[in-house]
């Protein structure tokens, strides 16, 4: 894959969004006069042949906010992150799947590009890539927990240790996988 090559793009939008104390979907609380979503989509349609938008609670809003923009795919049950893409898989058509929170309107074009970049290079043994920071503050976010410099999990807050909770680098919520790896995985 180069970096010009498209992927098809899964955005997670099932989330209740419970910490932000309001019936709208997480995922359409504005910024600047948008929703959050509509930053994401703009992002991801640099690369992606086809956007897949997974929705949950809030469904219906989701779908007449972005109308036209998207395939929608109906998350019945709102049971994580490899749950959401387990849906969304049956629609893939292409050989790469970017996987992106709907709610992170600060991803950049760059760090997608990027992403890819990361996973061009290691092309031959890679089935996965994801984009993580180091943080003063990690607290609140799942946590990348790494052995010999691969990443082995991704601990969540709630399920973290006191060592874990230790760990300054943070998971962003952006994955890049083959699909033929996913599939597998969720088999």
């Amino acid at each position: 894959m180069n970096s010009n090559m498209k992927v098809d793009a899964v955005v997670l939008a099932a989330g209740e969004g419970t910490r932000m104390v309001s019936a709208t979907p997480k995922v359409l609380h504005p910024l600047m006069g948008r929703p959050l979503i509509s930053y994401v989509l703009e992002t991801v349609a640099h690369f992606a042949n086809r956007v897949l938008v997974v929705v949950g609670k809030g469904a219906e809003e989701v779908k007449v906010a972005l109308e036209g923009k998207a395939l929608f795919i109906e998350q019945p049950q709102r049971m994580g992150t490899a749950d959401a893409v387990s849906y969304a898989l049956p629609q893939v058509e292409s050989s790469m799947v970017l996987v992106v929170a709907g709610d992170m309107p600060l991803v950049s074009t760059e760090s997608i590009r990027r992403l890819i970049s990361a996973m061009n290079l290691n092309r031959e043994d890679t089935a996965m890539a994801l984009l993580s920071i180091e943080v003063e503050n990690p607290h609140g976010y799942g946590r990348i927990v790494r052995e010999n410099r691969e990443v082995a999990a991704i601990v969540e807050e709630a399920e973290a240790d006191d060592t874990i909770r230790e760990i300054n680098e943070i998971n962003l919520g952006a994955y890049l996988f083959d699909a033929a790896f996913l599939r597998q995985a969720v088999e």
